[in-house]
């Protein structure tokens, strides 16, 4: 018992170790994909539907079937877009 307590204990550490400490901003991560070639017309686009997964998300989690809705219309945005 006292050896797989001590194992799951060693393993919540290397995991807690291993886990990114920062985040990049928000410019460093527009400067990152301007570096990998990537138009300014797209990353205004990527922005405006982050933006929008991240304030219509939180309002329909709680709900499953509005959930697979918005999952549904999101996607099928995303589809239209890339089309």
């Amino acid at each position: 018992m006292f050896r797989q307590l001590s194992i799951l204990l060693v393993s919540v550490a290397f995991c807690s170790l291993a886990a990114p400490t920062s985040y990049p901003t928000e410019e460093q991560s527009k400067a990152e994909l301007t570096a990998a070639g990537m138009t300014q017309g797209s990353i205004d686009g990527l922005e405006e539907l982050t933006k929008r997964f991240t304030s219509g998300f939180p309002l329909v989690q709680s709900n499953k079937e509005a959930t697979d809705k918005f999952i549904a219309e999101y996607t099928a945005e995303l589809h239209q877009i890339h089309a």
